[in-house]
């Protein structure tokens, strides 16, 4: 989708240890693609035939002249999602790349159509039967990398837009948040915290009138690591009989 693609390469002694043939720097050559270890040699030779193939194939076309490669991998061992949180997970995506990522940690990707309200009707229409629905939203991350802040706020607000019929479904609970920051200043992910929204019938209240970082500084949740909030959903789902020791 959009200027991505996957490229899955089975057989033999293949490693997923290699660095990037992306230089992350627009007017920058493309790099070649070395092993990071010495069971990758394989994989690195033909992942640099591959490019040098490609692009001997593209060079005359347009807008797109060529390709790169990046983050190579192999199938990581993951616990599944449900089996590890004791729970029936779905998802709901527009972008390729995180109906990947979801099914690979065993949640049930659903259909959806190209926008954030087709996300939110899938949502309705569909997740009745789920205990816990992750929806994402790509064109915020889009847009900050692009630097477009117009873009951005549409995206948002296209986002605010869509919570009302999320809400028709009468959640437990719901959590807004992203993956990483990615401000227009930057064109790029950060490392700046991630605003944490957390809704439930027993969430409390910080009186908060805005959902922005600034405000989120100032809310009761703190800064924490990601990795904690599960933890905190299931809590304010009624799914954890005993929080803290």
């Amino acid at each position: 989708m959009g200027h991505r693609f996957v490229a899955i390469m089975r057989g033999d002694g293949l490693d997923g240890e290699l660095t990037d043939a992306d230089p992350h720097h627009e007017g920058s050559p493309i790099l070649e693609v070395k092993a990071g270890r010495a069971e990758g040699h394989k994989t690195a030779r033909i992942a640099n035939e591959f490019i040098a193939r490609a692009n001997e194939l593209l060079q005359d076309e347009r807008p797109a002249n060529g390709i790169m490669m990046r983050g190579f991998s192999k199938t990581p061992a993951i616990r599944p999602f449900p089996e590890k949180w004791k729970i029936t997970s779905a998802s709901i995506a527009t972008y390729p790349m995180y109906r990947g990522i979801t099914k690979l940690l065993g949640l049930n990707v659903l259909a959806t159509g190209e926008t954030v309200a087709d996300e939110a009707n899938t949502y309705v229409n569909d997740a009745a039967n789920y205990d816990y629905v992750f929806l994402h939203v790509k064109p915020t991350d889009a847009a900050g990398e692009d630097g477009n802040f117009d873009a951005k706020v549409a995206a948002i607000e296209e986002t605010d837009a869509a919570i009302p019929t999320l809400l028709t479904r009468a959640p437990d609970v719901l959590c807004v948040t992203g993956d990483h920051s990615t401000p227009i200043a930057n064109k790029a992910h950060s490392w700046h915290p991630v605003p944490v929204m957390v809704w439930s019938r027993v969430c409390g209240a910080d009186r908060l009138e805005r959902f922005t970082e600034r405000h989120c500084n100032s809310g009761s949740l703190g800064i924490f690591p990601m990795m904690e909030l599960m933890p905190v959903l299931l809590a304010n789902a009624g799914r954890i009989d005993k929080f803290g020791a």
